[in-house]
């Protein structure tokens, strides 16, 4: 049988079943297996046994696993591997191509562990190191449009986030440039954009609200950031992500809109041009309205401009199918992209200029920032202790901010990298996120930052700009390095009122009211969490009200394990009265009391004489000592009372235990009496 090389070059013999190693541009290594269809019933049978003789011993639980979520349509990239069948003539055999580059490469990750060499860890450490062998030329221009384009929005952007968590404005230029190093080299996903948002800004604010006047907040929120990286870190190493999973995705929505509204409205005493000292959120906007007299209307005319110069700069981006043949159109293109990307720099410089003008003419009426202290931060340690506190007091006084802020940065990053992986057909590895955005706030802090994570809207913008590897975030790194060393002395001209626009624009877009309409559709019970923690992120803060979610969140979780549903039939026979009782599932310790109250009310509830108690265990698979020492005092307590009872269908594992008799029969068609529980509350 001869095969064309599939790069175009000569003809090769290929037996049925043989292995062919070819090399394809930049791709290291491609097998070519050709199988006949004598021996295969379906495409994935095929691919299973291209895996299976690619010269590592997988195990047959990892393969099962890649072979149930290939699909079928030709052509998937999928888990990094690009899975190919080839169109040929043949009737008695499958062509199959697996192209295997080194970026990315997921079966590594499925390798056991006695085949983890050194050189395995450190790439799963350092996943650059893997992405760099697949570096293309071609792939260079992307990234530094992309890192160009993140980087003229993540500095206008930082420094209005510094204003959020009221914080000086070059606080902000800090955290903006080493998470970006750091996730270029650390991180496994090509589109994510690590540095300030708005939620962290909103909950360090929060936080610096706590403190005295006198004390000194910004060393506070560098040693959050430390202890913030420390927590993150940790939970990579141990494979610890699973407590991020408990964050329903109705919390993290209610959450969000709570941040943005929050933030909007506090911004509209910077748009306005008021001087309002309070940080809560509810009295903000009450004092904002009953100071609106004093409104600066320069201010308020400057902000109004910027927004609408901000949503104007939105659309000029070229719709998809703008034609570029000609030279002139692709210059064209180009440049539309990139004033729409950079409209928050541009908005900005323009407020600056115009500030510029008016103080050259002795006018000052904008409203400008304070305390501005420019070139690059110092480079050390966070302090551990402040003022006169001890390094425990200090440690003490930030509470459940050591479980919020890591949770928060988390649970951002992971929606982010998953959403993004899943619409540009790549993977992510959870527990090397965690711990590459916690290596990237521990080295912050030393370089003065407060906590970071990934933005949505940088992130989508290295999407759109077609991002090929992490490479990109060097390029957004490298420009604002730049800007916090020359240009952080220009801050001081930045009018507030162009950076509340700037805020405003960028959260309101996060404000979705149609989830709630589509949980009412799915699973009302799904309101409940999002009700309760929206209303607590306005009424006690947003660190506080994401706990309370969660804590609604899992109760919600666990009240069918402690209410199960259980069905209860009465059936009268030849033998006498029956009642049979069938728990949908295992039964935990915190059922065992619910149950026991259960077949205890049917019997009193019987009107005849005593009679047999049948627990059908056909769903019951498993138990706990404490269901095993309830359910033996359960079994005394009905003999007591005169009734026998029995087990039917049950495992000999949960039955062994109670030293009853097992029932073997067919299932009971007798009436069902009632559905005592229900899993909604």
């Amino acid at each position: 049988m001869i095969f064309k090389n599939i790069t175009g070059g000569k003809e090769f013999p290929v037996q049925r079943g043989e292995i062919r190693k070819i090399s394809i541009g930049h791709y290291r290594r491609v097998a070519l297996v050709i199988v006949p269809f004598k021996t295969i019933d379906t495409f994935a049978e095929g691919i299973w046994f291209v895996v299976s003789h690619l010269g590592r011993n997988f195990s047959k639980t990892s393969r099962s696993k890649i072979i149930e979520t290939l699909p079928e349509k030709s052509g998937p990239v999928y888990r990094g591997y690009c899975v190919q069948r080839s169109k040929t003539s043949l009737t008695d055999a499958m062509i199959c191509r697996v192209i295997i580059p080194p970026a990315f490469g997921p079966f590594a990750f499925r390798c056991p562990a006695s085949k983890r060499s050194p050189s395995w860890i450190i790439r799963q450490i350092l996943p650059f190191l893997t992405w760099m062998r697949a570096y293309h030329a071609s792939f260079l221009e992307y990234d530094i449009i992309a890192g160009i384009s993140v980087g003229l929005t993540v500095i206008p952007q930082s420094i209005a986030y510094a204003a959020i968590a009221g914080l000086p404005v070059q606080y902000g230029l800090y955290t903006s440039f080493m998470g970006a190093f750091i996730y270029a080299i650390t991180g496994t996903s090509k589109d994510v954009s690590l540095g300030p948002t708005t939620v962290m800004a909103l909950l360090v604010a929060q936080k610096a609200a706590e403190y005295p006047a006198d004390a000194d907040k910004v060393a506070v929120i560098i040693l959050l950031t430390f202890y913030t990286g420390c927590v993150q870190l940790a939970m990579g190493i141990f494979q610890l992500g699973f407590f991020v999973d408990f964050v329903s995705l109705a919390v993290s929505k209610a959450f969000i809109a709570a941040a943005a509204v929050i933030i909007a409205g506090e911004q509209l005493k910077g748009l306005l041009g008021l001087k309002i000292p309070s940080d809560h959120f509810l009295v903000v906007v009450y004092d904002t309205f009953a100071q609106i007299k004093q409104t600066n209307y320069w201010d308020l005319i400057l902000g109004v401009c910027c927004i609408i110069s901000l949503i104007i700069l939105k659309y000029v981006a070229p719709k998809p199918g703008f034609v570029r043949v000609r030279w002139y159109d692709k210059l064209a293109f180009q440049t539309l992209r990139l004033v729409s990307n950079a409209r928050y720099a541009i908005v900005v410089c323009a407020a600056s200029a115009i500030e510029g003008a008016l103080l050259s003419q002795n006018i000052d009426v904008l409203t400008l920032p304070h305390d501005v202290v420019p070139g690059l931060p110092p480079v050390a340690p966070p302090q551990f202790h402040v003022g006169n506190s001890t390094n425990w007091q200090t440690f003490k006084s930030l509470g459940s901010s050591l479980v919020v802020f890591p949770l928060i940065s988390l649970l951002e990053l992971l929606t982010i990298a998953k959403s993004f992986a899943q619409e540009n057909r790549y993977t992510i590895n959870s527990s090397q996120e965690f711990r590459a955005v916690g290596i990237a706030n521990i080295v912050s802090s030393f370089f003065s930052s407060y906590p970071l994570t990934a933005s949505f809207s940088r992130s989508a913008l290295n999407a759109q700009c077609g991002v090929r590897t992490p490479a990109a975030g060097i390029v957004t790194g490298g420009i604002a390095i730049l800007a916090t060393a020359f240009l952080t002395g220009w801050l001081h001209f930045v009018p507030k009122a162009s950076l509340a626009a700037v805020i405003m624009c960028a959260v309101l877009p996060n404000i979705d009211l149609s989830v709630a309409n589509k949980m009412w559709k799915v699973r009302k019970g799904d309101l409940f969490p999002y009700i309760v923690t929206l209303l607590a992120c306005f009424a006690v803060g947003i660190e506080y009200g994401v706990l309370i979610g969660i804590f609604v969140s899992v109760g919600l979780v666990l009240f069918p394990l402690a209410r199960p549903t259980v069905a209860v039939y009465h059936s009268n026979n030849s033998t006498g009265q029956e009642i049979i009782v069938t728990p949908y599932g295992n039964i935990h310790f915190p059922a065992i009391g619910y149950m026991r109250k259960l077949i205890i009310e049917h019997i009193e509830m019987t009107e005849m004489g005593p009679g047999r108690v049948v627990i059908d265990g056909s769903h019951w698979t498993d138990l706990d000592y404490s269901v095993a020492a309830r359910m033996k005092d359960l079994i005394k307590e009905v003999q007591n009372l005169g009734w026998e009872i029995n087990f039917s269908e049950m495992s000999d594992m949960v039955s062994g235990t109670f030293d009853t008799p097992v029932i073997r029969r067919p299932r009971r068609t007798g009436s069902q009496d009632s559905i005592i529980s229900r899993t909604d509350p």
